[in-house]
């Protein structure tokens, strides 16, 4: 369906951040669901990189599973690998 996608390889399409910027501060919630026929991994690499900081922590439910994907989404376009 995508360039270098192969069959049952799984895609991220959308995300869910929930982002206090300091402890005292309420929680902005910021999400991403793609839409149409385009590849999502691009739009939704360049929303991360642009809401998520380089300090403070992420938290995900299963860590391991979603920095896989993340990481495999950035080896196919490795503008957003840092």
């Amino acid at each position: 369906m995508f360039d270098s996608v192969k069959p049952y390889q799984q895609i991220p399409f959308q995300f869910s951040l929930h982002i206090q910027a300091s402890p005292k501060s309420k929680l902005e919630h910021i999400s991403y669901l793609a839409e149409g026929k385009d590849d999502p991994r691009p739009e939704l690499l360049k929303l991360l990189k642009k809401h998520l900081d380089t300090k403070g922590s992420i938290v995900a439910y299963k860590a391991y599973f979603e920095k896989d994907k993340l990481n495999k989404a950035c080896e196919v376009f490795p503008a957003y690998g840092e």
